[in-house]
């Protein structure tokens, strides 16, 4: 039973690695990285929109969490608590990291 935990908690945490590097790595792109120099930081370089970053967001938000609200109700449905909410606080994660990459970093330009 210990074993089976631990290894849920390690497959949530590999969701969430994924989940960020591919949300930085695909979706939260900027029309304006090639201008980042190295030293320089991310409010040296003109930042996109936000009507484009939410069109982003939520395309991301679409392929990367789906699958996860799919086995989140899953778990709900088989009664399996400790599983559901490992899963519902990886949810919240993911849309935190997801913010934190459209938005929260240009807080402070």
């Amino acid at each position: 039973m210990l074993k089976h935990k631990i290894q849920t908690i390690f497959e949530a945490l590999l969701y969430i690695m994924l989940t960020y590097w591919l949300i930085d790595s695909f979706f939260a792109f900027n029309k304006y990285d090639w201008m980042l120099e190295s030293g320089d930081n991310i409010c040296s370089i003109p930042s996109v929109s936000g009507e484009d970053r939410i069109l982003q967001a939520m395309i991301a938000a679409f392929f990367l969490l789906t699958p996860l609200i799919i086995l989140i109700l899953r778990k709900l449905f088989m009664r399996e608590v400790f599983e559901f909410w490992l899963y519902v606080f990886t949810l919240v994660i993911c849309l935190v990291c997801g913010w934190w990459l459209f938005w929260g970093r240009f807080i402070f330009c």
